[in-house]
């Protein structure tokens, strides 16, 4: 009999940590094989960022990769020169470097080389990835560069998809904002517009004034400015089971929510710690709703509950409110609907208007950077492989086109024909449809987890009984 082969596509955490579990519970001979290519192995984008000024949005207690250990991040720190003299306590608490973790991560899986059994095999492929076929005997991974994989279980590991670029820009503005590039070569410019408000947003300007720039940023969104910063650390809040438990609608949700902030101010404790309250029973919580309470929930509350959970460490909060009071940084509440540039490195006017469409005004920019965000709609993705994929009707989009419509039970892919391949799997912001929280640690590194088991269960099965779906 064979030994099995699952392919991974991607490298960053998800994909790395479902690999780490896959060899610390394979019991039985196993091929991993890891397509990736583009940031460093581990590090994905998020955590091999071109600046050290660039800090975890979370603080470190909450970092572990593994669930199971949630202190793995603060020891793993504590064994570190620039971090061994620190209170294990205030160090939980802290905000470190985004590269820091990213040098975490890479430990986790030199350690998990090292350490894994003889009968597993591991192989990075450094390659793209574009598109799948199904065969008899499982699946045809097609490279750019390579020859096909046979694999008979797949993850898709892909990581967030680009910014879509918003109506009213023309394709040439850059849509990176991760790129280091975004943010170079600038010092000769007087204004910068960011679209989008958001954390990727902060990252920007850091990165700007890093790269030399001395002019006014501008951002733009339809809603301007809002981002706040994490609260001091505080006594754990909790909710009441019960009601947590008997609210399955929008609106039991929104009593309840009202009521506890109010309950909470009594005690002059503010709003986001009811919101930190309902991280553990959110991504339940959103899979009760009907599609109508999700969409009315996006289209009336999702700004909001976004400003709410996405916050940014008070250091890099304060940097921000200072180059406001400077006049440096410019916010802007509104819709772009057109650029006009007459030729390339030549001034772009930005044509804007606010939500109701009754102001409208101009701005002279000589770059534009689009940070609003992943998109990973399967519908529009950027990712080449996702994006063929959906073309051939392999994958389809969720019913709110946030990510990948998905078998609900063990995040396997369900395709036009309303086929479920049971043997090909994603998870991170693939999944925010499904889920709705699906982008940060605490509920990626359960996806991982329990992808590998999922993985493991079905092939143990296929070897008793070969047959593949």
């Amino acid at each position: 009999m064979s030994t099995p082969v699952i392919v991974i596509i991607g490298g960053g955490f998800c994909g790395m940590m479902t690999a780490v579990h896959l060899c610390r519970k394979a019991q039985t001979p196993l091929h991993i094989k890891i397509i990736h290519t583009g940031h460093p192995f581990a590090k994905g984008v998020a955590y091999s960022t071109y600046s050290k000024e660039h800090l975890l949005n979370v603080r470190t207690k909450g970092m572990s990769a593994f669930a199971n250990t949630p202190d793995h991040f603060v020891q793993w720190l504590l064994q570190q020169p620039d971090y061994s003299n620190i209170d294990a306590t205030l160090l939980g608490n802290a905000f470190v470097p985004r590269i820091v973790y990213g040098n975490y991560l890479q430990h986790i899986w030199e350690q998990t080389l090292f350490n894994k059994p003889e009968h597993i095999n591991v192989e990075i492929i450094t390659d793209t990835a574009i598109d799948i076929v199904h065969c008899v005997k499982g699946y045809h991974v097609i490279c750019e560069n390579s020859e096909p994989i046979i694999a008979d279980s797949i993850v898709l590991a892909t990581g967030n998809g680009q910014p879509r670029l918003p109506g009213g820009i023309a394709a040439q503005h850059n849509n990176n904002p991760w790129a280091q590039e975004s943010v170079q070569n600038v010092s000769g410019y007087t204004d910068i517009l960011i679209v989008g408000n958001g954390l990727t947003m902060a990252d920007t300007v850091l990165g700007l004034r890093e790269n030399g720039f001395t002019g006014v940023i501008h951002t733009i969104s339809p809603h301007g400015y809002a981002l706040r910063p994490h609260v001091a650390p505080h006594s754990t809040y909790t909710l009441p089971e019960e009601e947590v438990n008997a609210s399955h609608t929008l609106q039991h949700w929104k009593r309840l929510i009202y009521k506890e902030v109010s309950l909470a101010a009594k005690t002059s404790l503010p709003q986001e710690v009811v919101i930190d309250a309902l991280r553990p029973y959110t991504c339940k919580a959103w899979q009760q709703l009907t599609l109508a309470d999700k969409q009315l929930f996006i289209k009336q509350l999702g700004h909001r509950w976004n400003v709410l959970r996405h916050r940014l460490p008070a250091p890099i909060h304060q940097i921000l409110a200072q180059e406001q009071q400077q006049g440096k940084l410019v916010t802007h509440a509104g819709i772009i609907t057109q650029t006009s540039q007459q030729h390339p490195n030549t001034t772009i006017q930005v044509y804007w208007q606010n939500r109701s469409g009754q102001t409208q005004a101009t701005l002279a920019v000589q770059k534009i950077i689009n940070c609003t965000g992943p998109d990973n709609n399967a519908t529009a993705n950027s990712n080449p492989l996702l994006h063929t994929l959906y073309q051939k009707g392999v994958i389809v989009a969720d019913p709110l086109q946030l990510g990948i419509l998905v078998n609900k039970a063990n995040f396997s892919i369900i395709d036009a024909d309303d086929f479920n391949h049971k043997r090909v799997v994603t998870l991170g912001n693939n999944l925010k449809g499904l889920l709705w929280e699906s982008t940060a640690i605490p509920e990626l590194r359960n996806q991982t987890e329990q992808t590998s088991a999922y993985l493991l269960g079905i092939l143990f099965k296929a070897q008793k009984k070969p047959v593949y779906k």
